[in-house]
């Protein structure tokens, strides 16, 4: 009986196939964080186009003021830095107090945040401007009241 008469292929196929799953299992997850912390900037985008009624061009320029400060906001981020918050349960501002950031890192930081909300907020029409901040407003206070709530529960 020579090599291939008593060679099973299906087991072959079958224990390949099972190799191939289980290496590529943590690019898949290592893909998933990715896709989850674009699809978090796609949430914002697409809460703002709706209720500041964003045009196809304003929607298209805060996606880009979007990418763009994401990128900033990455260089100044250690590796390890970067991989916590992609791995971290919150969002925004949450997420980053997770890290463990110098106070140049915060104030680098910072000066990013503040130059996208003058470039999204030059993209806006003035009723668009004064939409926004009147619901930056009201989320500042429900977030105010829930940690209050929380607080006064303790």
């Amino acid at each position: 009986m020579n090599f291939f008469q008593s060679f099973n292929f299906k087991a072959a196929s079958f224990c390949g196939l099972a190799a191939f799953a289980l290496l590529a299992a943590p690019v898949g997850l290592t893909q998933s964080a990715h896709a989850q912390e674009g699809n978090r900037s796609g949430d914002r985008l697409e809460r703002m186009a709706e209720e500041l009624n964003l045009s196809d061009a304003q929607r298209s320029d805060i996606e880009a003021i979007f990418q763009n400060s994401r990128a900033q906001m990455q260089s100044v981020l250690t590796a390890e830095q970067q991989t916590t918050l992609e791995n971290s349960e919150h969002r925004g501002r949450r997420a980053f107090r997770e890290l463990d950031l110098s106070e140049d890192q915060r104030t680098e930081l910072r000066s990013i945040r503040e130059a996208s909300q003058e470039q999204v907020s030059s993209v806006l029409t003035a009723e668009q401007r004064e939409q926004l901040e009147a619901l930056r407003e009201q989320r500042h206070g429900q977030r105010r009241n829930g940690l209050r709530r929380e607080g006064g529960a303790q």
